[in-house]
């Protein structure tokens, strides 16, 4: 439940519409939280982006939510459009550079067409076992994609699709989230892994899974936002940052439990606030501003 007055979340939300309008201004949200009462499909948020029009996108448990700074559209699958969402489960988004939403689903992969306003079912050569395909961007715009241990490559602009490898690691149902220069983050069960495309190495930071059982983290998201850094969500104990330097991640913050999604607000240089979908419940922000002086 958001706990601010009706006329406050009516200033706040005309103040963020400005915000899209006029990104050189810093505003400082007067809000913590962000659920079904304000408009959200499902309080689970899996997945945030933001796309070339400054929209902030939500995927959930129960629909694809659109935030245009004073309400939420919300997309579901319907029954004999092809042209809908395959399915109301959204798992990872990522915005291209032509400003086309990429998105992997609880039936596969889809692209939403921000111009026609439509999705297109991408089809993927092995569907064998799970339908949920984990996708990201690299720094060079191609959509990568992760899917029983197994690396593709998606061209954005004619859609082909190539193997880029077979992992190491006996990854099942991992997830791939877009690093720094050259890397990839990768997380098998519950532990964390960077992977190095010009090494061709993994290297394990934290978190648990089968060749790590003494540890206790449970990692769930990893995002690196526009400055280069890099934030890796947990279970139950709250918000890490991975520091290059020493090449370990530290203890941000304790506050937000069940990290399941991050992304940078869309004038993250000039506010470091970061959206942050709290498992069940709903959004939370967090300013990020000591890691940034």
């Amino acid at each position: 439940m958001l706990n601010v007055t009706p006329r406050f979340l009516v200033c706040f939300l005309v103040s963020f519409h400005c915000s899209l309008l006029t990104m050189g201004q810093s505003f400082d949200y007067g809000f913590k939280h962000l659920t079904t009462d304000n408009g959200l499909s499902h309080d689970l948020i899996q997945t945030i982006a933001k796309d070339k029009q400054g929209f902030m996108w939500f995927g959930t448990l129960n629909g694809l939510n659109r935030f245009d700074g004073f309400q939420f559209k919300v997309f579901k699958h319907i029954k004999k459009d092809s042209t809908s969402i395959p399915h109301n489960t959204i798992v990872d988004l990522v915005c291209d550079t032509s400003g086309y939403l990429w998105m992997s689903t609880g039936n596969g992969i889809c692209r939403y067409d921000p111009f026609e306003q439509n999705f297109k079912t991408i089809l993927l050569p092995d569907t064998s076992g799970s339908q949920v395909w984990h996708l990201a961007m690299n720094e060079k715009g191609t959509i990568v994609v992760l899917h029983g241990g197994h690396l593709y490559n998606i061209n954005p602009n004619d859609l082909k699709i190539s193997l880029v490898k077979k992992l190491s690691q006996p990854l099942t149902e991992a997830r791939v989230f877009t690093g720094s220069k050259n890397g990839l983050w990768l997380v098998n069960r519950s532990a964390v892994y960077r992977y190095d495309l010009r090494t061709d190495q993994e290297t394990y930071i934290m978190g648990y899974d089968e060749e790590h059982r003494d540890n206790k983290v449970g990692v769930m998201y990893v995002y690196t936002d526009p400055t280069g850094k890099t934030w890796m969500g947990t279970y139950d104990k709250g918000l890490f940052y991975y520091d290059q330097l020493t090449g370990k991640a530290e203890l941000f913050s304790k506050s937000t439990p069940f990290i399941t999604s991050m992304t940078a607000d869309v004038d993250y240089t000039t506010n470091n606030l970061l959206w942050i979908g709290g498992g069940y419940s709903g959004l939370n922000v967090m300013n990020t501003k000591r890691l940034h002086v």
